[in-house]
């Protein structure tokens, strides 16, 4: 069954049709057809069987006569699976009978392993059948690294983070994301940031917002405040126990001190050894 992180990437690609589109033109450099709109197709891909095939997503490019121009189909896939070839070639042929237009498979991969492995040509030599579906991955995810751009594609800047944060220019463009995110949208898409970052990323991203005086949005404030606040009651209470309460302290302070001075060296700010300490 899909986990949380497999939801949380589906979400970002139904929320924003134009999104899978907007990732083949950025990282695989794919003519996109100048389009109108799109829409969230059906993703029920099911033809005549007794097991159904459902593809996570589906975006369908509309010109401005109504005619459809291409459909995408999104897959967010977290490891290898040799059925896939047996399914995706499946998914392809019924969207193209049923849409009547040029359709593409896009997979969403969280390391590069899969990505390559979902690169692979589908069919042998000799067959009829030749499909290939283009494998996003670290090595061609886009840096979307500019906030006004960010703000324009909420959902590639969040996708980009998850891959690329440990660059602080990205977790800075991810804050302009997250304020042109509808309200009811911001909790899920910062989740989907806030579980991909290692912890000395995390404290870079909140010395980050604290820098800037950020103004921590509706429910996800409370939840990390509430957390917090939680971390640092059982922390108190353990430290009691045990007698190690000033030392976490400490350790907190230096490693939230250092992210600061991480952020500070990456946009060039030098510093003296008196404002270092």
């Amino acid at each position: 069954m899909p986990g949380i992180d497999h939801e949380l990437q589906v979400l970002l690609l139904q929320n924003r049709p134009d999104t899978p589109a907007e990732i083949l033109r950025a990282a695989f450099g794919m003519d996109i057809p100048v389009y109108a709109h799109a829409e969230t197709g059906c993703a029920d891909l099911t033809s005549f069987s007794l097991k159904e095939n459902k593809a996570d997503q589906v975006s369908v490019l509309f010109g401005d006569d109504g005619r459809r121009l291409m459909a995408i189909i999104s897959e967010v896939q977290t490891k290898p699976d040799d059925e896939k070839a047996y399914t995706w070639p499946l998914y392809t042929a019924v969207a193209r009978e049923r849409l009547r237009c040029p359709v593409h498979l896009l997979v969403l991969c969280p390391d590069q392993r899969t990505a390559e492995w979902a690169r692979k040509p589908i069919g042998e030599p000799g067959e009829s059948l030749e499909f290939q579906a283009s494998g996003l991955g670290p090595d061609n995810m886009p840096v979307i690294d500019d906030p006004a751009r960010a703000q324009r594609l909420p959902e590639l800047s969040v996708l980009s983070t998850v891959i690329h944060g440990g660059n602080p220019a990205v977790l800075e463009a991810a804050q302009a994301a997250l304020d042109a995110v509808p309200e009811n949208r911001v909790e899920r898409y910062y989740d989907c940031i806030w579980s991909k970052l290692s912890d000395s990323t995390r404290l870079l991203w909140e010395a980050l917002m604290q820098a800037q005086q950020y103004e921590w949005q509706g429910a996800y404030r409370r939840k990390i405040e509430e957390g917090r606040a939680e971390g640092q009651a059982a922390g108190r209470a353990e430290g009691r126990a045990e007698g190690r309460a000033e030392g976490r302290a400490a350790g907190r302070a230096a490693g939230e001190a250092k992210a600061i001075i991480k952020l500070l060296r990456s946009r060039g700010i030098d510093l003296t050894d008196d404002q270092r300490d």
